[in-house]
């Protein structure tokens, strides 16, 4: 079995180059001079591996300083191509660094996996006939997986064998008989994907790989360089991958490595459990208990030439001298009273920072009032050397644009810290993909006065129906008045709650329907109208025509509710296919969504994105027929609608928010960590589907230790000052909370 692999007996001579430091500040120099020697072929783009788009977003401004510059900061990035670990994966010969778009991506693959399955009842997939498309998103999210960290895995189904690719004593070991269900659906959707006349990916034979690219034809579009910068760990594949093309092109490697000189000694063989590899030597108990991902991906680089570029930085807060404990690899163990801990801290230099405090609003106003203490104590920082991370940003976001950007009429005497808030959902989509994703919501929620009220304020909604604001005044009001509760009318409450539909009170339905009686008969006349209908007495001649607006709004709603939110007579919910999703999507937006002439872009990309998800759907599908729970649609519909382009555009002259697995390795003056709570960093875990966590190899995934991982580099990527902000007692009973074992452990 094992001599079917393709894999090469004789390994690669590796010429590639590796420069590891623990700051990106050195890197980014020797990058600088490496990109300041022109290509040959003017035309040629630059090739440039980065793991997230926030490092790309560094290295185009910080690049812009040095390249092509004669006076200071005048020099121009332009004509370089950001590429991710994650598509080297997908490489073939005619793409050497990977397509953009693969039909292995993720998105595109979960549509293959529902056609195979839908073909072939003869794999059993638990879970498919209930909710085929998040089942199908789960294989997908694995094979993505085994893609990138186990491609021999890959490679062994395809060949006939049963198990998970790894040798141990040569000897493979066997898969669970509940995952071979994993290994039939690969070989069938590997086989609809060849018989496509689809690209066989490079990891599947390496040898042919390099013989492709050896053999090129002049011209081509194969690259002379490739950097690869600001990566702490890079998946197997790619790493093969990267082997590869330094046979061929000159290829640097710029790896963000905290441990500075202390280096791992390199696997002897490529596949190594992880019970195999000797535990971190490293002494720094920071390192030890946080770093061991980022060592044993050191190790697996194995012989590769290195070169060690210590950090310039002067070493005198406590903050500077906490990373040089790191970088150097030394511990300090002192055994402190109580008393002495407190006297300690009392003359502290403020490098370092934890505020416990009650609830996350007040995390915001105490990482506030710290910043406004920086900017006193030191008149050379600029608001760009700020950033905050947090735990979780859709929360906080709201609460620090509210603190930190207050609006003039809210009184407050502070000044306004303008924000840029990045990686959260609504910072990567256009306004009017937002108005368009509210009203989908709405119509799958209760229909609340809020849920009406938030979507009857929108720019694209209100221009729809012409509301002005006298007229959403008005709606307001009416909600309070009628006793609006939830629900649209009695017969969806009832199909949906099971709520009797004899009982239509704090309904839409019956609120318009008083509504509309009082404008029928006049409110001072004390009676019942037909149907026992009592008329509303607020209502004025002009107000009449809000109220048709209103009626016509609530309609439209109502229709799309049956559509959306249709269920059988068992109450269980109607799938609807492919061409009738995407059909009511457009209705959708022509019923409830109006742009002027000078924003027709945004509704061009509304119709764009949908236009992409029926395209890549009816591609991938054959099964025209078939029909999805709504829902399920809808989750997958909503990565269509998130352009990391729009990122690019962001503020510069103000703080930067981001999630806290964003802008990793990126230095800041002053970074703050906020709600740096024990969910932070719990980190994800893997079930019993995930193949690759029967037997662990060093370089694989730890995903226990993500959330320390990020601590780790925050700590290392903070230049003057690090803030850390967490929950020290309970808002509702005032009880103390715990620190979490990560910032106890700091």
């Amino acid at each position: 079995a094992f001599q079917s692999m393709r894999t090469r007996e004789v390994p690669l001579q590796v010429d590639m180059q590796l420069f590891h430091s623990s700051q990106v500040e050195p890197l980014l120099v020797r990058l600088s001079q490496r990109l300041s020697t022109p290509l040959d072929d003017p035309f040629a783009a630059e090739i440039v591996v980065v793991p997230s788009g926030d490092m790309a977003r560094y290295l185009k401004r910080e690049l812009s300083r040095s390249l092509g510059a004669r006076k200071g900061n005048d020099g121009i990035v332009s004509n370089v191509n950001f590429v991710y670990p994650r598509q080297l994966v997908n490489a073939t010969a005619a793409n050497p660094t990977g397509p953009a778009h693969s039909e292995w991506d993720s998105n595109n693959l979960v549509w293959s996996i529902v056609d195979t399955l839908l073909a072939h009842h003869n794999i059993t997939v638990p879970g498919f006939a209930e909710a085929p498309l998040t089942v199908a998103s789960r294989a997908s999210s694995l094979f993505d997986r085994y893609a990138s960290h186990r491609p021999e895995l890959l490679q062994q189904w395809v060949a006939g064998g049963v198990n998970d690719g790894k040798l141990t004593s040569n000897r493979l070991n066997t898969i669970t008989k509940d995952q071979i269900w994993q290994k039939d659906l690969f070989i069938e959707v590997s086989k609809r994907l060849e018989d496509a006349g689809f690209a066989t990916r490079a990891f599947n034979n390496a040898d042919a790989f390099v013989e492709a690219l050896q053999s090129l034809p002049k011209g081509s579009a194969l690259p002379k360089r490739i950097s690869v910068f600001g990566i702490t760990t890079l998946s197997r594949a790619a790493r093969h991958i990267l082997e590869a093309l330094s046979q061929v092109c000159d290829i640097h490697i710029y790896m963000v490595y905290a441990a500075g000189e202390k280096w791992p000694a390199p696997c002897a063989n490529d596949l190594v459990l992880r019970s195999e590899f000797s535990a971190s030597h490293a002494q720094n108990p920071l390192t030890k208990r946080w770093g061991a991902q980022i060592v044993e991906n050191a190790a697996a680089f194995g012989q590769v030439e290195r070169n060690y570029l210590p950090s310039t930085t002067t070493r005198t807060s406590l903050l500077q001298h906490l990373q040089e404990s790191i970088v150097f690899d030394t511990q300090h163990d002192l055994v402190l009273s109580a008393d002495d801990r407190k006297a300690t801290r009392a003359t502290s230099d403020g490098s370092l920072q934890i505020h416990a405090c009650y609830g996350l609003a007040r995390q915001v106003e105490a990482l506030r009032d710290a910043f406004l203490h920086e900017l006193n104590n030191n008149p050379q920082l600029q608001l760009r050397d700020f950033a905050i991370l947090c735990a979780d940003i859709d929360a906080a976001a709201p609460i620090i644009s509210a603190v930190f950007a207050p609006h003039a009429v809210a009184g407050s005497t502070l000044p306004q810290l303008p924000i840029n808030v990045l990686g959260n959902s609504a910072s990567s989509r256009d306004p009017l993909i937002e108005a368009f994703l509210a009203v989908l919501h709405l119509l799958t929620s209760r229909c609340s006065p809020t849920d009406v009220l938030e979507v009857a304020h929108l720019p694209a909604v209100r221009r729809a129906f012409g509301f002005d604001d006298d007229a959403l005044t008005l709606l307001s009001t009416w909600a309070e008045d009628l006793a609006i509760r939830f629900g649209l009318n009695a017969e969806t409450r009832q199909e949906i709650w099971g709520i009797p539909s004899h009982n239509n009170i704090g309904t839409w339905d019956a609120a318009l329907n008083r509504l509309m009686m009082g404008i029928a008969i006049p409110g001072e006349v004390d009676r019942i109208g037909p149907g026992g209908i009592v008329p509303y007495d607020g209502i004025g001649g002009s107000d009449m025509n809000v109220a048709g607006s209103v009626s016509e709004f609530i309609t439209r709603v109502m229709n799309f509710v049956q559509i959306v939110n249709a269920v059988d007579g068992n109450k269980k919910p109607l799938g609807i296919t492919i061409d009738d999703f995407c059909t009511t999507l457009y209705q959708i937006i022509e019923n409830f969504l109006q742009v002027p002439y000078g924003e027709a872009t945004s509704m061009a990309s509304l119709h764009s994105a949908i236009t992409n998800f029926q395209s890549d759907v009816e591609n991938a599908l054959s099964h025209s027929d078939t029909t999805f729970l709504v829902s399920e649609l809808l989750v997958s519909l909503g990565s269509y609608f998130n352009d990391e382009r729009a990122l690019f555009g962001n503020k510069f002259e103000s703080i930067t928010v981001a999630p806290l697995d964003g802008q990793q390795h990126v230095p800041f003056r002053v970074l703050a960590i906020l709600g740096a709570d024990e969910r932070a960093f719990s980190g994800a875990h893997s079930d019993g589907d995930d193949i690759l966590a029967n037997n662990p190899c060093v370089g694989d995934p730890i995903y226990s230790l993500d959330g320390r991982q990020r601590l780790l580099n925050a700590i290392m990527s903070a230049r003057d000052t690090l803030i850390i902000t967490c929950t020290g007692a309970d808002i509702s009973n005032n009880k103390e909370t715990p620190l979490a074992i990560p910032v106890q452990e700091l």
